[in-house]
């Protein structure tokens, strides 16, 4: 066998498993962000409504640390924030990156329901450091990140 067919043979290979490999880590990484994002809004929640449910939170006991107003400011938010549900799953199919920055879409796994859209985000390094900025991502017409 030729050694130019060797190569030609063998070239192919070497970058489908070079691309499968950063897709993995890609995706990898994106999961990971995901759960960061989701635990982050869980124990926000749960800050939340412990504040509202806990029988301390009343006005007899804020009112040395609080004034009225911003009491019933704090009840508002408590009580009218409803919960954001955070049963999600990562789309592998969406996960790319582009320009050194990573794409990647959050499915809801309730999406027959209407209020819980596909969360599209970007996640620009920072750094050198494994830090992220995590932005949602502008959807255009067709529900798609846009990516310029």
């Amino acid at each position: 066998m030729h050694l130019s067919t060797v190569f030609l043979v063998f070239l192919p290979t070497v970058a489908f498993s070079y691309s499968t490999t950063f897709d993995i880590q890609h995706t990898k990484e994106a999961y990971n962000l995901m759960i960061l994002l989701k635990d982050s809004i869980d124990l926000d929640q749960i800050d939340a409504l412990d504040a509202f449910v806990d029988p301390k939170f009343t006005w007899d006991d804020c009112k040395e640390i609080m004034g009225y107003a911003e009491y019933v400011r704090m009840l508002k938010i408590y009580s009218s924030a409803k919960a954001m549900n955070t049963n999600w799953s990562l789309e592998d199919s969406g996960t790319h990156m582009k320009e050194n920055v990573l794409y990647f879409t959050i499915r809801h796994n309730y999406r027959k329901l209407a209020y819980y859209p596909d969360l599209h985000f970007e996640a620009k390094p920072l750094g050198k450091n494994g830090a992220y900025i995590l932005t949602r991502g502008k959807s255009d017409r067709c529900g798609k990140l846009e990516e310029n």
